[in-house]
């Protein structure tokens, strides 16, 4: 036998509708339960096993629990028995899922809505294989339907009806319709969608909810931080819509992120699973950044490429190591002079940095390649210090270099 306390306590408690899938015999509280909520205008869906039909054969009493049931205006069906040990399910106002084996153990997922979507997929393919209890050519029949049943918020569901045996029709939220139509609802919340019909003999009740989730926003920022000052100076802020940003090989750099509305985030190459966060590294090559969410069974992506150019090498093949440069102390008067051709410098790199972001988010054709960007760069450079034949021959010497990159 099951347990009924645990049974009576879920549809008690249920306040808009109830589905219920009974593998074994029905007894009188229940059916009693299902009345009085009824009566208070509840949706009731109620599936009995085929081992139910010699039982209300020989007592007329539970036979007529149920007639009354059906004329209060629950939908009643049989089934063909599980071989398992479900006794029941009950799902209560489509937030809660009970399960009682014959073990007595319940299982109970509360407001899960994935676990609650899955077990009313299942009822209602178990509904449309069920044979209907004492169908009366006087009694109302309610198809209710939803075009999804799990849609982003601010989206639309068509939702469809038809009704017959009923004088008249009410759904919750839209007020007295005809007794069959489609009506484009726009959801900003998941919402319960209930349909009443009466006529001068019965009433009947039945819902249906779509679940509404939060768009999944993927939000990021990445930058560079400067090794003077250890400020952030941010490359998605510097105009480029195209997720692709160059930076300079060995420059430190940091990965601002926050992933909104996600079941689970995962960060490659980093391995990092936090929801939002921030993470600092440097890179010697182009890379790719995979920031994934696991949102409501999908999948989504966003892909940062970072372009990595080897500035390492101006030092390398200008300076050689092996002949260490004595640098002397600048005198205390040289300093404001210094100052300002640091100033100058840094102006230039940052119009550097501007064209080559240029570069690469205003193409309209192929991405650019790592050497279509060297040969970008090098023009660049030879364009602005045409007149410096000194600092042009030196740009030259090492494009070479470059080329086979």
């Amino acid at each position: 036998m099951y347990n009924t306390d645990v049974l009576l306590r879920h549809i008690m408690t249920c306040q808009h509708a109830i589905h219920i899938h009974l593998n074994t015999t029905v007894d009188t509280s229940l059916l009693d339960a299902c009345i009085r909520q009824l009566e208070k205008g509840l949706a009731v869906v109620l599936v009995i096993s085929d081992l139910n039909r010699p039982v209300l054969d020989n007592n007329p009493f539970l036979l007529n629990r149920c007639l009354q049931l059906c004329q209060k205006g629950a939908t009643l069906y049989t089934a063909d028995a599980l071989p398992d040990t479900l006794l029941y399910t009950c799902i209560s106002d489509f937030r809660t899922v009970c399960h009682v084996h014959s073990s007595d153990t319940v299982i109970h997922t509360e407001a899960a809505y994935e676990a609650v979507r899955k077990a009313v997929h299942h009822f209602n393919t178990l509904v449309r294989s069920s044979t209907p209890f004492h169908a009366s050519s006087e009694g109302i029949r309610i198809t209710l339907d939803v075009s999804e049943d799990l849609v982003p918020r601010d989206s639309a569901v068509s939702l469809t009806w038809h009704v017959q045996g009923a004088d008249k029709v009410f759904i919750e939220g839209l007020g007295a319709v005809e007794h069959a139509g489609r009506r484009q609802v726009l959801l900003t919340e998941t919402t319960l969608f209930k349909v009443g019909a009466y006529n001068d003999r019965s009433a009947c009740m039945a819902a249906t909810q779509v679940w509404v989730t939060q768009k999944t926003i993927i939000d990021y920022d990445i930058g560079f931080i400067s090794a003077q000052t250890n400020a952030f100076y941010s490359l998605v802020k510097a105009g480029n819509d195209s997720d692709t940003y160059g930076t300079m090989a060995g420059n430190r750099l940091c990965l601002r992120w926050r992933v909104l509305h996600a079941a689970r985030v995962h960060i490659l190459p980093f391995d990092l699973t936090a929801h939002e966060g921030e993470y600092t590294f440097s890179t010697t090559a182009s890379m790719d950044i995979c920031i994934t969410a696991q949102v409501d069974q999908q999948t989504l992506t966003r892909k940062i490429t970072l372009l990595a150019f080897p500035v390492p090498v101006f030092r390398d093949r200008l300076f050689s190591s092996a002949f260490p440069t004595h640098v002397p102390t600048p005198e205390a008067d040289a300093t404001p002079r210094l100052m300002l051709t640091l100033r100058d410098s840094e102006k230039r790199y940052q119009q550097l940095l501007k064209k080559i972001h240029a570069y690469t988010s205003d193409r309209t054709g192929p991405k650019p390649t790592l050497s279509t960007l060297n040969a970008f760069v090098f023009q660049y450079l030879k364009r602005m210090n045409a007149g410096k034949n000194g600092v042009r021959h030196a740009i030259e010497s090492i494009e070479h270099y470059y080329e086979q990159r």
